[in-house]
């Protein structure tokens, strides 16, 4: 249902959205369910299945927070640590111990990327690691552990006060996430999909701009809190276009969007740049949007955010390359982003390996105020509806 390469299925996926729509309704308020009801509402948290305007979106939030519920409810999770703890292991409390990990960490992703609390007390925290005492545990259940520990203590860096940090070179350092990646750094390097690596860069970058956005004296430098944003929203990009085709086909929503606050931040910061970074990101962004496009992804908000930060840098180009801006009609605002809109430059280095695209030298990019944001309710809403 998120994955409809040239719109084979469209009738199909109507079809379905209204089917799981209603089930849906019907399993949010029947208690107890079981554990594939459960599993079910994980899925419709991780994935967008919504195809805008006509169908509207679920609160993948408020899912995984219900989701939660249900599991607490319907799930003896006490009698489980019992077990594991007495070493009885059995693959049915290994099976709802993936579901509980897979749903805690969809909604801590959640509840960061949208700011809003996290419906889950500390007492089932140590559920976690649970998974990996199993003689049955796999990579797979590591690298669930080592997401929701990273989620948690970015989740303690943005709401503490004072934020713990170091300066080495021109970035920003946090303990906890140094440590994070020491301690998990064999899971990091076999993680295939690479999402470890997206989260950690994705907590740089938040936290980074948490920093600049921070009115007292004790705030580092912010050259080097927009150095650290920008560092890691490049590494995030460069890292996303080397994933294959089938990593990307029908990701979970989450890790669009961190490609997407990649791309926002380097849009938000583009002023603190030199000339090259400037190119970089007209370069990167352009490629990102290209490439999800390429694999299929042609209909969710991730692409049509970031199609909208294509068209916005490349009229901003044109604009200053003409000296003559024109006027955008409002309906253009809704058209889909083809490689055909792009200049020239840019819509070759698309295709084949080129230099990246770049202004004169004497011409200065520039973007117009964008309100600061730390959460992809705002990207989404608010940024370019303006």
């Amino acid at each position: 249902m998120c994955f409809d390469e040239n719109y084979k299925y469209v009738q199909e996926q109507q079809q379905l959205y209204m089917l799981a729509t209603k089930l849906l309704g019907v399993a949010l308020i029947t208690e107890p369910l079981s554990d594939h009801d459960i599993e079910a509402i994980l899925y419709i948290s991780l994935y967008n299945i919504a195809r805008k305007p006509k169908q509207s979106e679920f609160d993948s939030w408020l899912l995984s927070s219900i989701g939660l519920k249900h599991l607490i409810i319907s799930i003896d999770l006490k009698n489980i640590s019992r077990r594991v703890g007495m070493n009885i292991f059995n693959e049915v409390d290994l099976f709802h111990l993936r579901i509980f990990n897979s749903m805690c960490s969809c909604h801590f992703q959640n509840s960061i990327g949208y700011a809003r609390p996290i419906m889950l007390t500390s007492t089932y925290y140590d559920l976690f690691e649970l998974t990996l005492k199993f003689p049955k545990a796999t990579l797979g259940d590591a690298i669930k552990v080592a997401e929701i520990e990273l989620y948690l203590g970015l989740s303690r860096g943005l709401t503490s006060l004072p934020l713990s940090y170091y300066v080495d070179g021109e970035l920003l350092c946090f303990p906890e996430q140094h440590e994070w990646r020491q301690k998990w750094s064999k899971v990091i390097q076999k993680d295939v999909s690479q999402m470890l690596t997206f989260a950690y860069n994705f907590a740089h970058t938040m936290l980074a701009r948490k920093l600049a956005e921070k009115p007292d004296s004790s705030r580092p430098e912010l050259r080097v809190c927009y150095s650290t944003a920008c560092h890691y929203s490049f590494e995030t990009l460069n890292r996303f276009l080397l994933l294959s085709n089938n990593l990307v086909k029908g990701s979970p929503s989450f890790q669009l969007n961190l490609a997407v606050y990649a791309c926002i931040t380097l849009c938000d910061y583009l002023d603190t740049m030199g000339a090259d970074e400037r190119k970089m990101s007209l370069n990167l962004i352009s490629k990102i949007y290209w490439h999800l496009n390429q694999v299929g992804e042609k209909m969710n908000d991730a692409t049509d955010t970031i199609a909208k930060i294509v068209r916005k840098l490349v009229d901003i180009a044109n604009e200053t390359q003409s000296q003559a801006p024109k006027a955008r009609k409002p309906s253009q605002n809704s058209q889909t982003l083809s490689v055909a809109d792009l200049p020239q430059q840019v819509a070759e280095q698309l295709r084949i390996p080129a230099q990246p695209y770049s202004l004169p030298g004497h011409a200065e990019l520039r973007l117009p105020d964008v309100a600061a944001f730390d959460n992809f309710e705002d990207f989404f809403k608010d940024l370019f509806d303006r």
